[in-house]
């Protein structure tokens, strides 16, 4: 997980998404990615499959606005991570009740 922060820790980065490199997006996934593109949605997600229901997030389904997201979290990602082991627990537990609306 903290990979995958570092996108949202780089300041020079306007948009970044966390994707599984071994699977092809579908066109679903592909038309959403372009809706939040245009969208002044600090956060992004994708549940584009029955299995995705049992998880707010999915660690390799998510992508992220940093600046904004640095103004709604307050705190930096690598404090929001600390203690934290699983990157689902983390993004259920820690990111999901504050970006669900956003």
């Amino acid at each position: 997980m903290i990979s995958h922060g570092r996108s949202y820790i780089t300041r020079s980065v306007r948009r970044f998404i966390v994707r599984n490199a071994t699977a092809r997006p579908t066109e679903r996934e592909t038309a959403a990615l372009a809706l939040w593109l245009k969208s002044d949605r600090a956060f992004h997600c994708i549940r584009d499959h029955p299995s995705h229901a049992r998880y707010a997030l999915l660690p390799n389904l998510v992508g992220g606005a940093p600046v904004m997201l640095r103004e709604i979290f307050r705190k930096s990602v690598r404090t929001l991570m600390r203690g934290y082991t699983s990157a689902l627990q983390f993004l259920n537990d820690e990111l999901w009740p504050i970006v669900k609306k956003r």
